[in-house]
């Protein structure tokens, strides 16, 4: 609940087993991805096709082998990038998917920090790496953080 990457817990349908604080948001603004009913389902149908897929193959991998669906929004951000993996929940083994949606067009408040956690980055480092990954050339972000 505490990070900020959009978590959930589906079964290999779609319905929700578990949502995070982030997913909820996520899924509420309907950009890409949207709750209809108990289900978890892409705007785009060329995408929630995809994920569908996924989901399925997902939830029958026993080596919990990782996927990944890009999810295209209407309003011309950037895609969804979409992590699937199997787990097992519990003593009786039911299988479930693990679903880690990241947002790119919106960088969570620790993201500096865990870049300066991640590779030794200063605090200036990491808001140059971040400029960099919003799409401004080296020189341009330097010259914008001064």
């Amino acid at each position: 609940d505490l990070v900020d990457v959009a978590a959930m817990l589906l079964d290999a349908r779609g319905s929700v087993l578990r949502l995070n604080p982030t997913a909820r948001a996520l899924l509420a603004r309907g950009d890409g991805m949207e709750l209809d009913g108990d289900r978890v389902r892409c705007v785009r149908p060329s995408a929630e096709e995809s994920f569908l897929r996924a989901l399925l193959e997902a939830a029958s991998d026993e080596a919990a082998t990782a996927r990944v669906v890009v999810v295209a929004r209407a309003n011309g951000r950037r895609p969804l990038l979409l992590f699937l993996s199997g787990v097992r929940l519990g003593a009786a083994g039911q299988r479930a998917v693990a679903v880690l949606a990241r947002d790119s067009d919106a960088p969570g408040p620790h993201t500096e920090d865990i870049l300066k956690q991640l590779f030794g980055l200063t605090p200036a480092e990491a808001r140059l790496c971040l400029a960099v990954a919003d799409g401004k050339s080296p020189a341009e972000a330097a010259d914008a953080l001064g």
